[in-house]
């Protein structure tokens, strides 16, 4: 089919160039269809918004509780037990709730410094004594709690801005990858044969001699019987002598345009596209690697100032105190109030049961994000190699188009003396016939004066 077949206005060179062109277009198939090969891992679209994936700790989270108090008060003889017990519940109410930060005056009882002989009127128990230090052994849970909260906020918003550097870099990888990679290869593809469209175009209009028809048709005619075979080669060959020099300088203007497509192209490869591939490589970014290399120190750092804060928080809250706790009783309309001395200490709590409802926001290597995986990172990398491809293919392209075109210059400057009297055209067509056609058509190219003269006598006959 005249579709497939070779252009006999082309050398072998020239050839080489409309294979790499296929090349490249299967290529960039290769890269359009390699996000959805079932054989590699991670070939799922990354999802707008998808960025960190909050992995759990051990699979659960335990929720901290606040450190309880109990109350030991030293209760009078005509209390009963469930006197005791009713005294004991109200001041260790009453103290874990200001131990919480709640106003005194609203608490189930009254709590003060117990009062040595002489001392002045005691203090009444209250928050501040956890924010002065004055309760040798008051719960700091609460402020632990604060701290706790305020550093997982701001592990959240760490993780938050993480997220959203990730969602941008989850699109842009999803678009260069398995959008602009594709495009851009074909549309190399397509730029190599630019030139070839241009040298058929300009050929068939502007030249002196149409070199494909020419040859096309000095094939056809070697089916011929030897005398219409000679007197066809003779017409052919009167024909090619009539051009002098146009049909020559276009092709080495398409020998000089197949040097630039593939250098242009190798350029474009070498400084955009495969600096934005190496871009997407999570380890090829030295600044932001040390941007995250510093921030999970930080958050070490202060993980460790905290523990070290509640080691001494906790060895101080471990320590007892000594209270006057004062409460009014009512039985029907006698209303009685005691005063009692009660000393109050921790309650060893047990572990919380752990639940499922929150995230974990610990810096974890499984905590990072879902398209920094090493299948992702593999994807990136492949994109890569057929980058370093398709640069290699270019330039060793180039390399051979430039020998092409000095080999051309070199034949179409040195003729033999025996056709020095051929036109530039003609002898560039016998050249090219001795590539693509038969040794009868050269023949007849070589020796145009005798077959000149041959079709003049058998004219004159």
């Amino acid at each position: 089919m005249w579709m497939f077949r070779h252009s006999l206005a082309l050398d072998q060179a020239d050839r080489q160039n409309t294979w790499a062109a296929l090349c490249t277009v299967i290529l960039a198939l290769v890269t359009f269809l390699l996000p959805l090969t079932p054989t590699l891992p991670g070939q799922t679209e990354p999802q707008a918004g998808e960025g960190v994936r909050p992995a759990p700790t051990s699979g659960t989270v335990a929720t901290k509780l606040p450190r309880q108090y109990e109350a030991r008060c030293w209760c009078p003889s005509l209390f009963t037990q469930s006197h005791v017990h009713y005294a004991h519940a109200v001041c260790a109410g009453a103290f874990n709730f200001i131990a919480r930060g709640g106003n005194a005056s609203e608490a189930l009882a009254n709590l003060y410094a117990v009062r040595m002989p002489g001392a002045p009127e005691p203090a009444r128990f209250g928050p501040e004594w956890f924010r002065t230090g004055q309760d040798r052994g008051a719960d700091v849970s609460q402020g632990d709690n604060v701290q706790q909260q305020q550093q997982q906020q701001q592990q959240q918003q760490q993780q938050q801005q993480q997220q959203q550097r990730q969602k941008e870099y989850d699109e842009k990888t999803y678009r260069f990858l398995y959008i602009t990679t594709p495009v851009s290869i074909f549309q190399l593809a397509v730029c190599l044969t630019i030139p070839c469209m241009v040298w058929t175009v300009l050929g068939s209009l502007l030249g002196g001699v149409n070199v494909d028809q020419t040859l096309v048709t000095a094939n056809v005619g070697s089916k011929l019987d030897h005398a219409s075979r000679r007197k066809l080669h003779a017409e052919l060959s009167e024909a090619a002598r009539a051009s002098q020099w146009k049909t020559s300088s276009l092709y080495l203007l398409f020998k000089i345009l197949l040097c630039a497509a593939p250098i242009a192209e190798a350029l474009v490869v070498y400084h955009s596209l495969l600096p934005q591939t190496r871009d997407l490589i999570p380890n090829s970014q030295p600044a932001d690697n040390k941007q995250n290399i510093d921030h999970l120190s930080k958050i070490s750092d202060t993980l460790n100032n905290v523990g070290k804060e509640n080691e001494t928080l906790t060895s101080t809250a471990n320590q007892s105190m000594r209270l006057i706790c004062g409460f009014t009783t009512r039985m029907f309309t006698n209303v009685q109030r005691y005063e009692m001395e009660c000393l109050f200490t921790t309650e060893d709590l047990p572990e919380p049961a752990p639940t499922d409802k929150e995230p974990s926001f610990a810096p974890d290597a499984r905590n990072l994000p879902h398209t920094a995986r090493v299948s992702q990172v593999s994807h990136v990398q492949v994109y890569e190699c057929l980058y370093l491809i398709l640069l290699t293919l270019l330039l060793a392209l180039a390399v051979n188009n430039a020998a092409s075109l000095l080999v051309w210059l070199a034949r179409l400057s040195c003729r033999p003396r025996q056709l020095a009297d051929l036109h530039l055209d003609a002898y560039f067509l016998l050249l090219m016939a001795r590539e693509n056609a038969g040794l009868d058509f050269v023949t007849a190219l070589s020796r145009g004066d005798a077959k000149r003269g041959e079709h003049g006598l058998e004219a004159t006959d």
